[in-house]
């Protein structure tokens, strides 16, 4: 492909500009005539298209191109319909009512839905926005990311939350948190680190 046009296209444009550069176009004509739907068809798409016209020319109707009083109709009908499927509609596969499944799983405590909290240690969004890992320190008080070895502080067998912050594309900001406690931050590079990059 040279310019998004195959190359032998290409090359037959560029004779043909070659043998008269004031008369040359790139417009393609066909040498076939173009097929045709049938007569038939076309005459059904125009009446189609005509009562259409009809429609939104009438003032007695309220259309103005497409009509919007439709879309809010629909929007309300689509209102009503959900409302009656989550509160009164009982559900083919689980034979209960969505609503009232729901309330029975939170009393319960087996939704997986959770209130969005964040934890009164973090401080950063750092701690928040970021890839995690938990590994646990070694005797040698170290802990190892895709074969890298940190040292930290801490104690053998504590386990250690790592906090991976993509600074760029470059660096990243990892902190470690062990027992509710920031212990370290370091700065990684990110081959290093072999995270996937977006």
């Amino acid at each position: 492909m040279i310019l998004g046009i195959g190359k032998t296209r290409f090359f037959a444009l560029v004779k043909e500009y070659k043998k008269d550069p004031s008369t040359f176009s790139v417009d393609y004509f066909r040498k076939n005539a173009t097929h045709r739907i049938a007569l038939g068809i076309e005459d059904n798409i125009m009446a189609e298209l005509a009562k259409e016209k009809k429609l939104i020319d009438d003032p007695q109707i309220p259309l103005r191109s497409y009509n919007y009083s439709y879309i809010k109709d629909a929007q309300k009908i689509l209102g009503e319909e959900t409302h009656r499927y989550n509160y009164k509609e009982v559900h083919s596969t689980t034979g209960e009512i969505p609503y009232l499944r729901f309330q029975r799983a939170l009393k319960e405590k087996v939704s997986l839905f959770r209130p969005f909290s964040l934890l009164v240690l973090y401080k950063s969004t750092k701690d928040i926005f970021a890839l995690r890992l938990t590994r646990t320190l070694d005797a040698c008080r170290k802990i190892s990311i895709n074969n890298i070895e940190i040292k930290l502080n801490g104690s053998p067998r504590d386990i250690i939350n790592v906090h991976i912050y993509p600074l760029n594309s470059q660096i990243s900001e990892v902190r470690f948190w062990c027992d509710n406690q920031l212990i370290d931050i370091k700065k990684i590079n990110n081959n290093d680190l072999k995270i996937v990059h977006f």
